[in-house]
Order: C-alpha cells, then sequence, then structure tokens
C-alpha cells in the first residue's frame, strides 16, 4: 500500500512525515464538518506528489466541494 494512502493515525510512524503537515492535518480534520468546500494548492511540477490523499478521500467520501489550483505553473516544462 501507498505509504501516503495510509491512515492518519499511521502516519505519527513514519519519521519522515513533517511535524507541521501532521498538525496541519489534525486541524483540518477537527474544523472539517464546519467546512463547505476545500481549496487545494498543488505544485504544477508535480501535481499528484504534492496531494494529501488521505484529506483527498475524506473529501470524496463527505462529497464536499473541492478547488485545485496549480502553482508554479511557469517553472513546468509545457
Amino acid at each position: 500500500m501507498n505509504v501516503a494512502r495510509k491512515k492518519l493515525s499511521e502516519v505519527h510512524k513514519i519519521t519522515w512525515f513533517p511535524g507541521h503537515m501532521y498538525s496541519a492535518t489534525n486541524k483540518v480534520i477537527e474544523n472539517f464538518s464546519k467546512m463547505d468546500i476545500f481549496v487545494e494548492i498543488r505544485d504544477a511540477r508535480l501535481p499528484y506528489s504534492s496531494m494529501n490523499y488521505e484529506l483527498d478521500d475524506m473529501i470524496r467520501t463527505a462529497r464536499k466541494q473541492k478547488i485545485v489550483i496549480l502553482n508554479k505553473y511557469d517553472l513546468c516544462n509545457h
């Protein structure tokens, strides 16, 4: 199974997952029910690698709306 798809409770066991990402993900989860729409900003140079798969699954399961913005598009190979 892809490491990015593991549950957040399992992520703390992985040493490379930065603490600020873990903390931010927990804050989103705590306030998830208050949110109607999500805006996700990804690096256009690696749009799938810069995606948070766990939050994406939660958004899809809850049938909430999401807008994806690609950042740094000017640095991509067109």
